[in-house]
């Protein structure tokens, strides 16, 4: 067993033994990794190096590199996706999350009108290009 599985399982910070709340490092270990990792994250991106697996070049429009990109946008389309699919169950508007969505649809009236407006400003932008 580590000396962080010992301490953890003693109800302590993991990293220094101290006695804390409920989460698995104290407030000072917390900001010391924390400092650590803006560091970390300010020097491989001032190298062009991705900031999520430090080992890859970024890419010029991202922090990340193709394969991290990639792998964010995957995790944030389920997670987006179950989000839709709640609201939808529960009847709520997909989109402001607040107002109950029309029945059958899965909009309120004023997202639907707003959608509607946006729409038709983005085909009269195409339409007059």
């Amino acid at each position: 067993m580590s000396t962080y599985q010992y301490f953890r399982s003693q109800g302590l910070c993991g990293t220094c033994g101290k006695e804390h709340s409920s989460e698995s490092l104290c407030n000072v270990c917390k900001r010391k990794r924390f400092a650590r990792m803006s560091r970390k994250i300010n020097i491989h991106k001032a190298k062009g190096i991705c900031t999520k697996c430090f080992k890859h070049p970024a890419s010029s429009t991202s922090q990340f590199c193709t394969s991290c990109s990639k792998a964010k946008y995957e995790s944030n389309k389920k997670y987006r996706k179950a989000i839709y699919e709640r609201l939808k169950s529960q009847g709520i508007c997909v989109l402001c999350g607040i107002e109950d969505a029309r029945p059958g649809r899965v909009m309120c009236q004023e997202c639907t009108d707003k959608e509607k407006q946006r729409a038709q400003q983005k085909l009269f932008k195409i339409l007059t290009a």
